[in-house]
């Protein structure tokens, strides 16, 4: 009997994992058909539109693919659809490539210099969760506390603080702490 119910369940997760995948793809095709036009703030600034709809639904992979299409269709420049590349290649547990994205978003040492954001330090700060390396993302947390006075930044450091708190979760249970957040 149980191995009877053990059999079942598993066809319905694989018949789940199909539908959901399906239901991605099916998304996806319609997104690049219609968000492909939408301006920069629509598509990447705000809620609920944009490569966030395949994100809400859980659909990481075809998010990337979306931001990436976008990126190429418009000639996007902006660091955040490379950010939120990042993000989602992470979410999707594809650390290589959330890596390489991470290296896009990074600022130079000019532009840091003249910002109070320490952005490079939380950029680096969530490399080190993807790379496991525990030791440089207590430094980098440490730097972005320096500059906790300026808002981004402490919003930044509490990222940061989940990031370890949750250190041998997934990079998406550690950002959101629980939360979904996009």
């Amino acid at each position: 009997m149980k191995y009877i119910i053990s059999t079942l369940l598993l066809g319905l997760g694989v018949s789940f994992q199909t539908f959901a995948t399906e239901s991605c793809i099916t998304q996806l095709n319609a997104q690049l058909k219609s968000d492909l036009q939408l301006s920069y703030q629509e598509f990447d600034q705000t809620m609920g539109q944009g490569w966030r709809t395949l994100a809400n639904t859980g659909c990481y992979n075809e998010s990337v693919k979306l931001i990436e299409r976008y990126i190429e269709v418009n000639n996007a420049p902006q660091n955040s659809l490379y950010w939120h590349l990042f993000q989602m290649l992470a979410y999707a547990g594809d650390t290589e490539q959330a890596l390489t994205a991470a290296q896009k978003t990074l600022i130079s040492n000019e532009q840091q210099a003249n910002t109070p954001l320490l952005w490079n330090e939380y950029v680096n700060a969530s490399a080190a969760f993807l790379k496991k390396d525990l030791n440089a993302l207590k430094m980098h947390r440490a730097n972005i506390a320096k500059g906790a006075q300026f808002k981004p930044n402490e919003l930044n450091l509490k990222v940061v603080d989940r990031l370890i708190t949750h250190f041998d979760q997934s990079y998406q249970f550690a950002y959101e702490g629980g939360q979904r957040v996009h």
